[in-house]
């Protein structure tokens, strides 16, 4: 099984939001999966020793430019990943793609791909507030 991890934050990346699903990209690794990711570049690698169980992922990073003043990586991801995304899928045809998000927009994406290249896929919406 083929399963791309779409996640705007992933190891070596020092916040929960990396953390989380770097460890279920290592188990689900050791239970047979061909894990990709497609991720951002991030500045200062903190969890570098998460990377060690994820030695044979491909890890696709993609660089942000904040083009207008809209501070949510969230968003410039989603906006920077949709070709890379498109070409991957392309290319690789996964059975699932992962989602783990905190924000709503890269659901769209990932929804819209899946639509377009009949690909299944799961989200993980991370710490939803309420109130």
């Amino acid at each position: 099984m083929k399963i791309l991890f779409y996640c705007c934050e992933f190891a070596p990346e020092g916040k929960t939001g990396a953390i989380r699903p770097s460890k279920l990209a290592k188990y689900f690794k050791r239970f047979g999966a061909d894990i990709d990711v497609i991720t951002k570049e991030i500045d200062k690698p903190i969890h570098v020793d998460l990377l060690a169980d994820l030695h044979d992922v491909e890890i696709n990073r993609i660089k942000l430019k904040k083009l207008l003043p809209i501070n949510d990586d969230g968003f410039w991801f989603s906006i920077y990943s949709i070709i890379p995304m498109v070409i991957y899928i392309r290319k690789n045809k996964p059975d699932y793609i992962f989602i783990s998000v905190p924000v709503y927009l890269p659901i769209l994406v990932v929804y819209l791909m899946s639509l377009l290249y009949r690909t299944k896929f799961v989200i993980y919406y991370r710490d939803l507030w309420s109130g």
